[in-house]
């Protein structure tokens, strides 16, 4: 399947070539294989290798920030709440008596000592917001590079292919056939 790959992209290159001219597609058999400077099927193989690779490795990426967008929301919510619960706090004086839950228990606690837990709590959340932050950039990164390699390897490819079919076209008895029946429409017009 993938070693006549190079040849069916170039037919159909060639078919919309002829096409476009207004030209009929006649009886049109060109032999890739002895033309020189023809893009070698090992190349083509290396190539598509290389595209699904990088393909394979974004999607890659891709999942891992999906993954990491979950536990940051929740992180996110869990700050918004203890940051509500601060300011709170932050309203009451010395004498005003804090309970917390533990289980189904309220448990009588420090004014202070609350104050602390929740400023903890926030250090924490915070701390773990900046790290996932950190690694979804990487990921950005890696996926911004990847995406880059991908459309450098295409690029490539369709010049390699541009030049094979443009070779095949100017040697062929079609391809002048074609290019004269270009040369009179443009004329014409």
């Amino acid at each position: 399947m993938t070693s006549n790959f190079f040849e069916k992209t170039t037919d159909r290159v060639l078919e919309r070539s002829l096409l476009m001219d207004g030209c009929a597609r006649s009886a049109v058999v060109l032999s890739r294989k002895s033309e020189p400077g023809a893009m070698d099927e090992q190349a083509v193989l290396q190539m598509q290798k290389s595209v699904q690779d990088e393909l394979k490795l974004l999607k890659t990426i891709g999942q891992k920030l999906q993954e990491l967008m979950v536990p940051r929301s929740k992180l996110l919510s869990q700050k918004n709440e203890n940051e509500m619960v601060k300011k709170e706090m932050d309203l009451l004086n010395d004498n005003s008596v804090v309970y917390k839950l533990v289980g189904p228990v309220l448990v009588k606690q420090e004014v202070d000592d609350a104050k602390l837990n929740v400023t903890n709590r926030l250090k924490f959340i915070n701390a773990e917001l900046e790290r996932i932050e950190k690694q979804a950039k990487e990921l950005e990164t890696q996926q911004r590079t990847s995406r880059e390699k991908i459309m450098k390897l295409q690029d490539t490819f369709r010049a390699a292919e541009q030049a094979t079919v443009q070779k095949a076209l100017s040697s062929s008895e079609a391809g002048r056939q074609v290019q004269a029946a270009a040369a009179a429409q443009t004329a014409n017009k």
